[in-house]
């Protein structure tokens, strides 16, 4: 069924409570598997990520409840051959994380990707493992294997590959080095490291060398998951037009990148420069945001927005066109000159991605007339409730649903 949702111009007003973080929520889904005994996760909030993460769970002997809004799982760390083909939807998340443990397994993983995954980078992992890894339109199998003592890794795209090799090294206790100098978006191994650290796993950082010490095992715990500033970055940058909103649940001190939301907010009139190396996911709704802010600004390495769910900076380059924002693009590097003028009443496809599809919607409360988000359910991937939190806003929304009996609900 497909799904579009019109958004109009709406003041927005009152308070709505941060989601969980879904990058912190992985992680700490893999490492309570990883563990022998019960630990509790806690706020859990399931989106189409979260549940490719608990397929791949069906690769360790565990059992799980969910209620009260948290998660325990009662694991005994063993390797199980789940005898299925595990579903990992479009989670580049959870396919990376879980790619090297998967390849510890004593018998073949079968991994079936979506449409979306199929095109994300898996360069690192075939360079390290390309005897062991083999992919066939969407199904990727995996052979088994011992990881190596010693690593030579090329410039990684990303640093859930980095993350992925640390929860493998720490569940056979062998320990590793891993040259983390040339990664992008440090701050994601960052949080792998804090979550470990919470799982009893311990490592050394020297400079830009990150060292896994052997002989440490997972330890049973009670994790408590921080509020995301990914997708309360939407909100956020709607408070600056919408300033009667409010963001609860957000940790003060945290190693989310994303944070970075704030500082760039703060300074938005005397800064106009980004660079999107370690914040690419904050990307599409700061250059809608800077694109209603008057000046010149100018976007560094917008190429992380390439290889995403979507190339997500040719469809914002194609959303500036169509609000008539000029812009300049060159040496990786996004030139725009901002306006408070926002054209509305098209209609715009979201391209299936969640954070193109976000963006939209906040841009439907600023202009004139309305924006029809076309596909706008590739939420879901990431934040399910998004158009509920909108509305209790005081947003302005009608969902129209494409099927043989169409149907239109206001929010």
């Amino acid at each position: 069924m497909n799904v579009s949702v019109t958004v109009y111009k709406s003041a927005l007003l009152g308070s709505i409570q941060a989601i969980p973080s879904k990058s912190d929520l992985h992680r700490a889904l893999f490492c309570a598997a990883l563990t022998q005994g019960t630990s509790i996760i806690t706020p859990f909030y399931q989106n189409n990520d979260i549940t490719a993460t608990l397929n791949v769970l069906s690769l360790i002997e565990l059992t799980y409840e969910i209620s009260n809004n948290s998660i325990t799982i009662h694991s005994t760390s063993r390797f199980k051959n789940p005898q299925h083909t595990i579903d990992v939807f479009n989670s580049a998340t959870t396919l990376r994380l879980a790619l090297p443990i998967a390849l510890l397994c004593p018998f073949p993983v079968l991994f079936r990707l979506g449409e979306q995954l199929k095109t994300r980078s898996l360069k690192t992992y075939y360079e390290l493992f390309k005897d062991n890894l083999f992919l066939e339109d969407s199904l990727l199998r995996t052979e088994p294997t011992i990881l190596p003592n010693k690593l030579n890794i090329s410039t990684p795209s990303s640093s859930q590959f980095m993350s992925g090799l640390l929860l493998a090294y720490a569940k056979t206790q062998k320990g590793v080095t891993l040259n983390i100098d040339t990664t992008p978006s440090k701050p994601y191994i960052a949080m792998t490291i804090n979550t470990l650290k919470a799982f009893g796993i311990t490592m050394t950082q020297n400079n830009y060398q990150l060292t896994l010490p052997p002989n440490q095992a997972f330890k049973p715990t009670h994790y408590i998951v921080e509020g995301d500033y990914s997708n309360a970055a939407f909100f956020l940058c709607a408070k600056l037009f919408h300033p009667k909103l409010k963001i609860l649940g957000l940790p003060i001190k945290t190693v989310q990148g994303d944070q970075q939301i704030l500082a760039i907010l703060n300074n938005i009139k005397n800064s106009n420069t980004i660079d999107l190396l370690d914040i690419p996911d904050l990307g599409p709704i700061l250059i809608l945001t800077l694109s209603m802010v008057e000046g010149t600004h100018t976007f560094y390495n917008v190429s992380r927005l390439i290889d995403k769910e979507t190339n997500r900076l040719k469809h914002m380059l194609h959303y500036l066109e169509t609000f008539n924002k000029p812009y300049t693009l060159f040496n990786n590097t996004l030139v725009i000159q901002g306006n408070p003028h926002l054209k509305g009443n098209f209609t715009l496809s979201s391209y299936g991605d969640h954070r193109l599809a976000m963006t939209l919607a906040i841009a439907g409360t600023l202009c004139e007339g309305s924006i029809t988000i076309l596909d706008a359910y590739s939420v879901d991937k990431s934040y399910p409730t998004f158009y509920k939190d909108l509305a209790s806003l005081n947003g302005n929304l009608k969902i129209q649903r494409r099927s043989v009996n169409d149907e239109e609900n206001d929010l």
